[in-house]
Protein backbone atom coordinates (compact mmCIF):
# COMPACT_ATOMS: atom_id res chain seq x y z
CA UNK A 1 0.00 0.00 0.00
CA UNK A 2 2.85 2.27 0.82
CA UNK A 3 4.25 1.72 -2.57
CA UNK A 4 1.58 2.41 -4.12
CA UNK A 5 0.98 5.91 -2.46
CA UNK A 6 4.57 6.57 -3.32
CA UNK A 7 3.95 6.19 -6.90
CA UNK A 8 0.80 8.02 -7.29
CA UNK A 9 2.43 10.54 -5.84
CA UNK A 10 5.38 10.54 -7.62
CA UNK A 11 3.57 10.43 -10.55
CA UNK A 12 1.15 13.80 -9.32
CA UNK A 13 4.04 15.51 -8.74
CA UNK A 14 5.47 14.76 -12.29
CA UNK A 15 2.78 15.53 -14.22
CA UNK A 16 1.54 18.39 -12.86
CA UNK A 17 3.55 21.62 -13.32
CA UNK A 18 3.07 25.52 -11.80
CA UNK A 19 2.66 27.92 -13.55
CA UNK A 20 5.96 30.60 -13.53
CA UNK A 21 4.84 34.02 -13.69
CA UNK A 22 7.09 36.78 -14.86
CA UNK A 23 7.30 39.42 -12.65
CA UNK A 24 6.21 42.87 -13.18
CA UNK A 25 8.75 44.73 -11.59
CA UNK A 26 11.84 45.58 -13.45
CA UNK A 27 10.93 43.71 -16.39
CA UNK A 28 10.87 45.49 -19.65
CA UNK A 29 9.60 42.50 -21.43
CA UNK A 30 5.94 43.30 -21.63
CA UNK A 31 7.03 46.72 -22.81
CA UNK A 32 8.80 45.30 -25.66
CA UNK A 33 6.53 43.02 -26.52
CA UNK A 34 3.70 45.85 -26.24
CA UNK A 35 5.62 48.27 -29.08
CA UNK A 36 6.03 44.97 -31.49
CA UNK A 37 2.29 44.45 -31.19
CA UNK A 38 1.43 47.77 -31.93
CA UNK A 39 3.80 47.25 -35.04
CA UNK A 40 0.93 44.56 -36.27
CA UNK A 41 3.22 41.34 -35.87
CA UNK A 42 1.25 39.53 -33.49
CA UNK A 43 -1.88 40.31 -30.99
CA UNK A 44 -0.36 40.46 -27.51
CA UNK A 45 -3.06 40.35 -24.28
CA UNK A 46 -1.85 42.06 -21.63
CA UNK A 47 -4.68 43.36 -19.91
CA UNK A 48 -4.60 40.94 -16.63
CA UNK A 49 -0.74 40.57 -15.55
CA UNK A 50 1.45 39.36 -14.83
CA UNK A 51 1.91 36.99 -17.53
CA UNK A 52 2.77 33.46 -17.86
CA UNK A 53 6.92 33.21 -18.93
CA UNK A 54 5.23 30.82 -21.54
CA UNK A 55 2.74 32.72 -22.90
CA UNK A 56 5.59 35.87 -23.07
CA UNK A 57 8.14 32.97 -24.65
CA UNK A 58 5.62 32.29 -27.29
CA UNK A 59 5.51 35.75 -28.30
CA UNK A 60 9.11 36.15 -28.24
CA UNK A 61 9.14 33.35 -30.56
CA UNK A 62 6.56 35.04 -32.90
CA UNK A 63 8.32 37.93 -33.10
CA UNK A 64 12.04 36.35 -34.05
CA UNK A 65 9.71 34.46 -36.81
CA UNK A 66 8.98 38.01 -38.52
CA UNK A 67 12.83 39.22 -37.73
CA UNK A 68 13.17 41.06 -40.97
CA UNK A 69 10.53 43.63 -39.70
CA UNK A 70 12.05 44.45 -36.73
CA UNK A 71 15.18 47.36 -36.09
CA UNK A 72 18.38 46.60 -35.59
CA UNK A 73 17.68 47.41 -31.59
CA UNK A 74 14.56 45.42 -31.38
CA UNK A 75 16.74 42.36 -33.03
CA UNK A 76 19.18 42.91 -30.20
CA UNK A 77 16.29 42.96 -27.68
CA UNK A 78 14.74 39.88 -29.07
CA UNK A 79 17.91 38.26 -28.15
CA UNK A 80 18.56 39.23 -25.03
CA UNK A 81 14.76 38.59 -24.32
CA UNK A 82 15.03 35.36 -25.89
CA UNK A 83 18.33 33.48 -24.06
CA UNK A 84 16.38 34.95 -20.86
CA UNK A 85 12.99 33.46 -21.46
CA UNK A 86 14.50 30.15 -23.74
Amino acid sequence: MKKLLMILFLFASVSFSQTVFEPLRNSDVYDFLSRLSQKGLFEYKDIFRPLPRKYLLEKLLEAAGQREKLTDVEKAELDFYLTDFG
